[in-house]
Order: C-alpha cells, then sequence, then structure tokens
C-alpha cells in the first residue's frame, strides 16, 4: 500500500486553506506555507503580494535562482550578511555579535544598505525555507532585533516563510553532522509560525503519478509506487525531452554532444552586463540562460521566464525556427512566437551595488541540472537520478512532470532520499506519525 502524507489538521469549520493562509498574512501573522510540488505554494504567495495595499512586502530566498523565480533578492544581500557567519575564512564558532562587529569594519556600502532594509521592512518573505541553512536563519533574525533595537522575534515584523523540506536541502558543508535545517533553529520557534500546509495538488491530475509521487517525497518507494515509476524506463527520449541530470558535467555534455549534432549554422549571442562588475557576475550565475548563448536552427530550447502576453512560461519546450540579431523564433507543438532579449535587475539603480544583466531568456532544453528545474513545471523529461545523494533531489526531478507519460526514466528507480528529520518534524506540525 502507498503511504500518503497525512492530511493537514483544519480548525472547526474551515475547509479552503488557501484562504486560512491569506487571513493569516494579511493579519500580519508570522506563517509557514508549506505543501508538496505542484499544490499552488507560489501562486497563492504572489495573490498576496498583490492583494497587500497597506505595506512593502520584500521578497527573498536563499539562493540568486530562488530568488528571480519570484522576482526577490538573495536573503544575503537584502540584509547585507554577506556569505554569513561561520563561513569559510570565520571561526565557525563565532557569535552573532562578533560576526556583527567584523561586518561594520567592512567597507561595502550594501552591508549599510542592507541593514536600512532590515530597519524598515514590514514583512519579509523567505521563499525555498527548505534551503536555507539554520545557522544562517538565526542570524537574520538575530540582525532584526539588533539593528531594530526591539527584543521581540524579529525585531517586531513580519516573517513568511515557504517552501516544501522534502525538497531540496541547504548544503551540507561539514558530511559529518546532519544537515543544518532551519526549523530545528531558536529562530523558527520563536517565531510562532501558524502553519499552512497546502495538500491539493493542480500540477498533476493522474491518481497513479500522485500516489508515487507521495511515495518517493517520503521515501516509501517500493511495491506499487515502485511499479508504476519504473513502467517509465525507456531507451533513446525523442531529442525535444529535457534531460534532468544531478551534475553540471553531464548536462554539459548533453547539450554540446545535441547542438554539435546539427549541421546549420551557429550563432553567438553575448549577454551584456552593467552595472556594479561583482554583483553583475552573481547575477549572470544565477538566471538560468548562459552569458554566452550558443544556438542553431533546430535546436531543441527552453524558455526562462513568463512572457507578459502569456506566449509561453517558464519552462516552455520548442524548436529555434529563426536566429535574428534581434529576436529568435521558437515553435512548439501548439504555437510559434518571437522572443526578444530579457533584462533580469539586481537592485535599484540609485544603488551603488546595483547591476543588470540582458540576455534572450533562452537555455538549450537537451539537459539541464534538478537544482535549475526547481521552480517550472515540464510536459516531459528524461530523469536520472541515480547519482542523487541529496534529499529531496530525486522527488525534485519526478516532480517536475505534469503527466506519467511525459516521464522518462533511465534506470529503474534509485536515489530516492530522505531525511528523519524531516519527517519528525512534518508530524509534529500536523499531529500525525512521522513519515
Amino acid at each position: 500500500m502507498i503511504i500518503t502524507p497525512p492530511p493537514t489538521i483544519l480548525l472547526p469549520g474551515e475547509v479552503d486553506l488557501n484562504q486560512r493562509f491569506l487571513t493569516a498574512a494579511h493579519d500580519r501573522l508570522n506563517v509557514f506555507l508549506s505543501g508538496m510540488a505542484g499544490t499552488g505554494k507560489s501562486t497563492l504567495l504572489r495573490q498576496f503580494i498583490r492583494e497587500t495595499k497597506d505595506r512593502e512586502i520584500d521578497i527573498t530566498a536563499p539562493t540568486g535562482i530562488a530568488a528571480l523565480n519570484v522576482g526577490g533578492s538573495t536573503i544575503h544581500r537584502w540584509c547585507g550578511m554577506l556569505i554569513g557567519p561561520g563561513s569559510e575564512g570565520h571561526d565557525p564558532n563565532e557569535t552573532n555579535e562578533e560576526f556583527y562587529d567584523w561586518l561594520r569594519t567592512q567597507p561595502a556600502r550594501s552591508i549599510r544598505n542592507g541593514w536600512d532594509r532590515v530597519r524598515m521592512c514590514q514583512c519579509l518573505v523567505i521563499d525555498e525555507i527548505s534551503m536555507m541553512a539554520g545557522r544562517q536563519l538565526d542570524y537574520v533574525e538575530w540582525l532584526f532585533r539588533r539593528v531594530r533595537n526591539d527584543d521581540r522575534p524579529w525585531g517586531g515584523c513580519q516573517i513568511i516563510v515557504v517552501g516544501d523540506f522534502c525538497q531540496l536541502a541547504p548544503v551540507q558543508t561539514d558530511k559529518t553532522k546532519d544537515y543544518d535545517w532551519a526549523f530545528k533553529t531558536k529562530a523558527w520557534a520563536d517565531s510562532q509560525f501558524t502553519n499552512i500546509i497546502l495538500d491539493r495538488i493542480y500540477r498533476q491530475t493522474e491518481v497513479n503519478l500522485i500516489s508515487a509521487l507521495c511515495a518517493v517525497r517520503i521515501g516509501e518507494v517500493a511495491g506499487r509506487a515502485a511499479a508504476i515509476l519504473n513502467s517509465r524506463q525507456q531507451d533513446n527520449p525523442p531529442a525535444s525531452i529535457p534531460h534532468l541530470c544531478t551534475h553540471n558535467r553531464d548536462v554539459d555534455k548533453v547539450n554540446a554532444a545535441a547542438l554539435a549534432g546539427l549541421t546549420t549554422p551557429e550563432v553567438r549571442y553575448e549577454g551584456i552586463k552593467t552595472g556594479n562588475e561583482s554583483i553583475a557576475e552573481s547575477l549572470v550565475k544565477s538566471v538560468t540562460c548562459p552569458e554566452i548563448l550558443c544556438l542553431k536552427i533546430g535546436a531543441w530550447v527552453m524558455l526562462t521566464v513568463n512572457d507578459r502576453n502569456n506566449r509561453f512560461v517558464n519552462g516552455t519546450v520548442g524548436r529555434v525556427t529563426e536566429l535574428r540579431p534581434d529576436k529568435i523564433a521558437v515553435k512548439t507543438l501548439t504555437s510559434e512566437f518571437d522572443v526578444a532579449r530579457f533584462t533580469w535587475k539586481s537592485g535599484n539603480d540609485f544603488d551603488r551595488y546595483y547591476a543588470d544583466f540582458t540576455q534572450f531568456p533562452i537555455r538549450l532544453a537537451y539537459a539541464m541540472t534538478i537544482h535549475k528545474c526547481q521552480g517550472i513545471t515540464l510536459d516531459s523529461a528524461y530523469i536520472d537520478v541515480r547519482a542523487a545523494r541529496e534529499p529531496g533531489q530525486a522527488y525534485v526531478a519526478l516532480s517536475r512532470v505534469k503527466t506519467l507519460a511525459g516521464l522518462w526514466l533511465k534506470e529503474q528507480i534509485s536515489g530516492v532520499v530522505t531525511a528523519k528529520a524531516v519527517g519528525e518534524f512534518y508530524a509534529e506540525i500536523s499531529n500525525a506519525p512521522p513519515f
């Protein structure tokens, strides 16, 4: 029998979890918004942001890619903590006050700008919270109290964290220790979050696929769940199906070989960087398209942003039909459209540490890493998770695909890793047995 996550415990008479989140967030409560992949967490967060007119909302995420997906900044840059306390070059046991005192000796204006943002913040959002190290969360919460001279948690500021701890984990800097989960910190406990766990999946509709994904999420891949997934083991996928890999070297190899196999002329598009040089370099590393984009007519590509005119979304796959200096024509199974250059921004143009990067929002679609596919939806994917070693990696990859027919597995399902601490955490906030 497939084990599915426990149902969310609702208050008496309460049936709409989306409305429960919106009510709590608009009432300025601290909220943890969670749920399986495809339950609409990002959509609901965007709705809250659109509806909020009475205060400013600062949107952040632990990584550059995640921050760009929600139109925000990395939490590190936003609050001016650079790479954070206890990081490389610092004493791993340094206190928050010691790290703060070190920051005060640094000339970077971005640090003071960050403290100003902390001082003025009315509502802070941290998306993809599962990837944020607990040590960093503790420091940011302490920084709010320090800079705002307010002993209340977060200095009295509202905090909303969004994400699924069954997905990508924080970077594990010491393999001899457990992952530094944010939910294990004093900052998390002091925040007194209202926990909202969305339980309706929108990305997938097939019962078999949903039940198999539920099993992968909690590490119970056996019996019927394994049979469902292993039925999708297939060789020689069509060229239009993106490969999801665990390592960059595999992605580069697949994309280079596929492009070289096309006989049409190659066209190179070089991205344009402006503003602060180091910030611009960080921005280029964060976006999901290359600084130098090499394409050929006939190449399969993926769009990496949502189009304002709804012609395509982040994750749309199509074939290049025309290459011009000012536009690239892409044809999908249902439509054809021109793609113009797009500009990603970091900061404001009046900020000394402002930068932007302009490039076509396109990347080769033959392969991409699992980390870079988080937040997108795919019609189909060829997935290899045999080398997955991190909790949630296999689940993130498999849950990108909308249908069972669109799922192609390189080998029998393996590499499914979950964390015991995560199961215990969700059990605690749901009043249910741990998975």
